[in-house]
């Protein structure tokens, strides 16, 4: 029964929204987004071997 693995399947999403207001929340924000995405990633994959 291949197709029924296909039900417990599930997924793991989230979202970051920031607003930059001048430029040094630009500045800010092309430092940090590097980081931030190595760090999301890291604790989805967490949260997703914990389910």
């Amino acid at each position: 029964m291949a197709g029924s693995r296909l039900c417990d399947r599930r997924e793991l999403v989230a979202d970051t929204v920031m607003h930059c207001h001048n430029r040094l929340g630009r500045i800010y924000l092309t430092t940090i987004s590097p980081f931030h995405r190595v760090i999301v990633r890291a604790s989805l994959e967490q949260a997703a071997r914990a389910m």
